[in-house]
């Protein structure tokens, strides 16, 4: 009977240990991915605040954006290059849910050096998305991918017959100093990453063109955040290219689910190009052009300081 108390002791113990040792590693890959989201909306607030942008009329022409933070060199992985970030798609208008991907091997080397970089790609045909959604594909050798031009002077100068309309995707990279330049990643893997996708919308089976569409899936506010940073960008983006007056407004700075707003006399604003966490709750001027976007007001900061 001891024996027999003992074996079921132990078998409980193990469970026990199993359960929690399963709960810590999903815990600690729901973090993963709550970063990974975090970071790629940090990298279009670090964008929104360089002195070089990317063209408003090639984002808006985009029918996808794909935001990469912190590609790393790593021996361990083949290729040596990786990076983590999330993909849009742009229908009707509408932007859709995020979509987890990943960004290996290629020319990459070469341009991070010892360091880490950001990547943004701008997905220009539907063809790119399509090659997407069955899985993965290699740029340079699956699709047609070609460096960006920065400042929107540029872009238009190549006027009717500029090379980039025959690109399936435009790809730059952010330093980290904040500077935005054009970059190569010819060879390198673009890929779904389907557990993870699973995982964060709760679906393990969940399908690319599933989520994309919007199709039963419960989007989570982590996803949501990300969802909202890049609209913002574009907004704002947008709105700075029409060379709209630039407003000034004081108010107090607060988090929200959706980011850093300033809540003033003239009414709630959604903060975009600068990091402000070191102002949080504190009572500040902001400078900067405002733009509209779903019944929100976004004010894309130029300059922000604590009111005396």
């Amino acid at each position: 009977m001891k024996v027999t108390n003992l074996y079921v002791g132990f078998v409980l113990f193990m469970t026990a240990v199993l359960l929690a040792w399963g709960s810590g590693a999903l815990a600690a890959e729901q973090g993963d991915t709550a970063q990974q989201l975090q970071e790629a909306s940090a990298v279009l607030n670090k964008i929104g605040a360089s002195p070089q942008t990317i063209p408003p009329e090639l984002l808006n022409e985009s029918r996808g954006i794909a935001v990469f933070p912190k590609v790393i060199r790593a021996a361990a992985i083949i290729g040596g290059e990786h990076g983590e970030g999330a993909f849009m798609q742009k229908q009707d208008g509408e932007w859709s849910p995020p979509l987890l991907v990943s960004l290996t091997g290629g020319s990459l080397g070469a341009q991070l050096g010892a360091e880490t970089s950001d990547f943004i790609l701008l997905f220009r045909t539907q063809n790119a998305i399509d090659k997407l959604l069955r899985g993965k594909f290699t740029a340079g050798a699956d699709l047609s991918v070609t460096a960006g031009p920065v400042g929107s002077v540029q872009a238009r100068s190549y006027g009717a017959e500029r090379p980039i309309d025959n690109a399936d995707i435009l790809t730059y990279k952010i330093d980290n100093k904040g500077l935005l330049a054009s970059a190569s990643i010819e060879g390198a893997v673009i890929s779904v990453m389907q557990k993870e996708n699973g995982e964060l919308y709760g679906q393990p089976n969940v399908a690319a063109s599933q989520i994309l569409q919007g199709e039963n899936v419960e989007v989570p506010p982590l996803a949501k955040n990300f969802q909202n940073s890049v609209k913002r960008y574009i907004a704002t983006a947008s709105a700075g290219a029409t060379g709209e007056q630039e407003l000034t407004v004081t108010g107090k700075l607060e988090r929200a689910d959706s980011g850093w707003v300033l809540e003033s006399e003239q009414g709630r604003y959604q903060i975009s190009g600068k990091e402000v966490a070191n102002l949080q709750g504190k009572t500040v001027r902001v400078t900067g052009t405002v733009s509209e976007s779903e019944g929100q007001k976004i004010i894309h900061v130029r300059s922000i300081r604590e009111s005396e």
